[in-house]
């Protein structure tokens, strides 16, 4: 794969032509919370370059930050908190060769940073918890991709980003994946069912 990626990055991209109306290739990575998806995504982009890849995180279309009592209402899971019209929009954009504006969301602050622009690239990555529930980006997308994760070896990894990278206590994580229970197996696990490529990971006995 990375051998005919060379290929196309050093023969066709390096002609003027073929860069002009080339479309951008798309991936889209979902999952539950603490499966990797970033980090997935983070190491797809170091593979295939940062000057020609572009990777766009859910998590910056929380509609709230972290201390907005609408939270106590709903979960990260619901879709209804998060903008995934934007999202789309967004996405659609880069897809076009246009240019966005995008808050970050700062997980150690639990706030969304003022917006900065992303240009469009060879190579657009989208990771999130909500990455194929939209029916217009899912069929955008040229390569979808669903993680899953046995619950034990999740609840560590989870457990030691929260508390060493986003200030979470233990017992707050444990309260917090009974709350999302339901809203995965609502929304976030029939994404599943639209991916290409599914990845099952689970700890060596």
């Amino acid at each position: 794969v990375l051998l005919l990626y060379k290929m196309w990055r050093d023969g066709i991209l390096a002609n003027d032509y073929f860069r002009s109306s080339t479309r951008p290739i798309t991936i889209g990575i979902a999952g539950n919370s603490g499966v990797g998806k970033d980090l997935i995504a983070t190491n797809l982009t170091h593979i295939f370059g940062s000057k020609t890849t572009t990777h766009i995180s859910g998590d910056n279309y929380h509609r709230w930050d972290r201390k907005k009592y609408l939270w106590k209402a709903m979960t990260h899971l619901n879709p209804t908190a998060n903008d995934l019209t934007g999202l789309t929009a967004d996405m659609l954009n880069l897809m076009n060769g246009q240019s966005i504006l995008q808050k970050t969301y700062d997980h150690t602050t639990g706030l969304l940073t003022q917006a900065r622009s992303i240009k469009a690239n060879n190579i657009l990555i989208t990771s999130g918890l909500h990455t194929l529930y939209n029916s217009t980006l899912r069929d955008a997308l040229d390569v979808k991709v669903f993680i899953g994760m046995s619950d034990n070896l999740r609840m560590l990894f989870k457990s030691k980003r929260d508390t060493a990278t986003r200030g979470h206590s233990l017992q707050k994580i444990k309260e917090n994946e009974k709350r999302r229970k339901g809203d995965y197996d609502k929304f976030i696990a029939p994404q599943k069912s639209y991916a290409d490529v599914i990845f099952n990971i689970s700890a060596l006995q």
